[in-house]
Parts: C-alpha cells; sequence; structure tokens
C-alpha cells in the first residue's frame, strides 16, 4: 500500500522534474487503472 502511493509520487516528481505538466485527474486515472 506505501509503495503504491511512494511509486506514484515518485513518478509525479520525476515528470515534474522533467518540466512536464501532470494533471491529477490523468495520474489518479493511471494509478486507478494500474491498481485495479
Amino acid at each position: 500500500m506505501r509503495s503504491s502511493s511512494y511509486g506514484v509520487l515518485r513518478v509525479t516528481r520525476a515528470l515534474h522534474r522533467r518540466g512536464v505538466t501532470v494533471n491529477r485527474k490523468r495520474v489518479a486515472r493511471i494509478v486507478h487503472g494500474a491498481d485495479a
């Protein structure tokens, strides 16, 4: 459970580092899809 959230945070951080604006809705959809 914690690993999943940590992974998501890590990915979002990496994307932000690249300077890419990631929509929370998009991330949530991907996360939910992967989790499901």
